[in-house]
């Protein structure tokens, strides 16, 4: 059995379609004027373009100036509805602060104080936390509502949220 590729005879057929044995050829190693190494096999029909490295034409420089990290961003919530915003409104535990009126009205409650605070139990996990209690959400929609109004009217509430969370005389 032949190991080696130089064992084994090639065969080319012609145009006429005559059967031509051919000898099996070794690589021959070219070298251009940038040095790269290619190999071109004899037995191909075209030869193979020579293959040079790309110099910059001038190289990059390194800056020497420190990389500057950007400040944490401040953060200037408030709120209107309660004085201590460490600890959760419910139950008194470390809290987070939360955006009363969250998703496209979030920036509008932290612009006007709509914010409370809220331990993991009462923010996000369910069924107590804020996002899966459809009654607590709702308690503190109407609580920020009616503390907005105290310096606003209705109609401007319902313009910059969208809607009102309490019920009018003419509903």
């Amino acid at each position: 059995m032949a190991n080696n590729v130089n064992d084994y005879s090639m065969t080319k057929f012609n145009k006429n379609g005559t059967k031509k044995e051919l000898k099996p050829l070794e690589s021959k190693t070219i070298q251009s004027k940038a040095k790269p190494l290619v190999k071109k096999s004899l037995t191909t029909k075209t030869p193979l373009k020579v293959k040079t490295q790309l110099k910059a034409k001038s190289p990059m420089k390194k800056s020497t100036k420190p990389i500057k990290k950007k400040p944490a961003k401040k953060d200037n919530r408030f709120s209107i509805l309660v004085n201590d915003l460490t600890k959760c409104v419910e139950c008194g535990e470390k809290a987070y602060k939360h955006e009363v009126f969250y998703g496209n009205n979030k920036q509008h409650s932290i612009k006007h104080g709509l914010v409370i605070p809220l331990c993991i139990i009462h923010h996000t996990e369910s069924p107590t936390g804020i996002h899966h209690n459809k009654d607590l959400c709702d308690k503190w929609h109407k609580i920020a509502q009616l503390k907005f109004e105290e310096t606003h009217t209705r109609e401007d509430f319902r313009k910059i949220f969208g809607r009102s969370y309490l019920k009018d005389k003419l509903d």
